[in-house]
């Protein structure tokens, strides 16, 4: 590895690291990718032992702290990864794009056939990381078997993070699917809203009354001019009745 062991002078973390590889890395760790993961999708030599070496030189410790600091640019740098590693899922086309053709002879004729997938070609594209599973003939070492991303899931988590989904919409019903009762409080007599008011106030969750300055109802506080106190109704009623 070529960075140093301690900050060179004058070393300013705000400025992208001169190796874009290194920069990417740390890019990568500040959003949560673990260490061999970063360092194989930034092109660096990778092992089980160095990969978390890179983490401790000093370089990308002072760019990873200032990466890390500004929250919204670590939010928009991880929904970008989460974009790209979608889009590779949906987009890849194993055979279109990374089949080995032979031929077979039938009937006297040459007949194209796949063969298998050039593996190679594919973990060096990006779409490599859509791949999530393999197998290998022991004999020849060619690839036999792999699983993927299904990329319908990646197409519907990203008509999702972009807010693509058609409208839906909801209509409200009543019981037996018909329309929603309603009740018509007009057509009750003074006497029967008074009673209709005590019986809301009883069911309503406490706090939900309305209430004067010092906490008693509203309706039974002074008045601000200091006349006779006139008790009536909060619901706004007929003052004769019907």
């Amino acid at each position: 590895m070529s960075l140093p062991a301690v900050l060179p002078d004058k070393f300013d973390p705000s400025v992208p690291l001169a190796d874009p590889r290194y920069e990417r890395f740390a890019q990568l760790r500040v959003i949560g990718l673990a260490s061999r993961e970063a360092c194989a999708e930034a092109g660096l030599p990778c092992t089980h032992r160095n990969a978390p070496r890179y983490d401790r030189h000093p370089e990308i410790v002072a760019r990873k702290a200032y990466l890390a600091k500004d929250d919204a640019d670590v939010v928009a740098a991880t929904r970008l990864f989460c974009r790209d590693r979608l889009m590779a899922s949906a987009t890849l086309n194993v055979l279109a794009d990374f089949a080995i053709l032979g031929s077979v002879d039938i009937g006297g004729k040459k007949v194209a056939r796949v063969v298998g997938i050039d593996w190679r070609k594919l973990r060096n594209s990006d779409q490599a990381a859509a791949i999530t599973g393999f197998k290998f003939d022991r004999e020849s070492g060619v690839m036999t078997e792999f699983t993927r991303d299904d990329p319908l899931q990646a197409v519907s988590q990203l008509r999702d993070m972009y807010g693509l989904r058609a409208p839906r919409r909801t209509e409200l019903t009543g019981r037996g699917g018909g329309p929603v009762q309603t009740i018509d409080v007009t057509k009750l007599s003074y006497e029967q809203l008074i009673q209709l008011e005590s019986i809301l106030t009883a069911a309503a969750p406490a706090g939900d009354v309305a209430t004067g300055e010092g906490g008693d109802r509203a309706e039974d506080s002074a008045p601000a001019d200091g006349g006779e106190e006139q008790a009536r109704p909060s619901l706004d009623l007929p003052p004769n009745g019907r």
